[in-house]
Parts: structure tokens; sequence; C-alpha cells
């Protein structure tokens, strides 16, 4: 298993989430490539994947304790707000994130 794992976000962003639980926001603009744009701490533990909304340019974060999701516009951590239905005896599970005021 790789120490990293990558995902590619909107606007020449690139999100590396390393096993120990943190996360690197890099820049791949031409004129700034390389640069770390934000980088935190998600886990204590450690991180287990990733998971990038282009709709809401938002970054979901699973590791052992929990889920996060990071707005990658202001790099502030949103609180998911969970919800359940059940349409044609099939369980739906929603995750909303806002940010907390």
């Amino acid at each position: 298993m790789p120490s990293y794992k990558r995902r590619w976000l909107d606007n020449n962003l690139i999100a590396i989430g390393f096993r120990k639980g943190y996360v690197s926001i890099i820049s791949t603009h031409a004129n700034e490539i390389g640069k770390e744009q934000f980088s935190g701490r998600f886990d204590e533990k450690r991180l287990i994947s990733a998971s990038y909304s282009g709709v809401r340019n938002c970054l979901a974060m699973v590791g052992e304790r929990g889920l996060k999701i990071l707005d990658i516009q202001t790099y502030k951590v949103c609180i998911p707000t969970f919800s359940t239905e059940t349409c044609n005896n099939v369980v739906v599970h929603h995750i909303v994130a806002h940010q907390p005021e």
C-alpha cells in the first residue's frame, strides 16, 4: 500500500493524502506549480480514502476516526449532516456538508 493517495481537483489543484492523516493541496498552475496552497492533519491515526466533488468543490476524507469534509475554496472543515430515506424499499443515505457558524 502506498504511503499516499492523490486526487485531482478542479482549478489545477491536486490533493495528496498521506497515510498518517495529513493532506496537502498543491497547485499545478503554470506560474505556481508545486506551491502548497493548504495542508493539515485530518485524522490522528490514518487516512483511509478521499473523494472529491467538483459540484460542491469539497474533498471528503475518511480516516480511522471518521469523516471530514474540506471546502476547497475556504479550506475550512465543514460539518456533515446525515439523513436517510427509503425509496422503493431501498435505503438511501444523504450527507450534506455546511460551514459552521
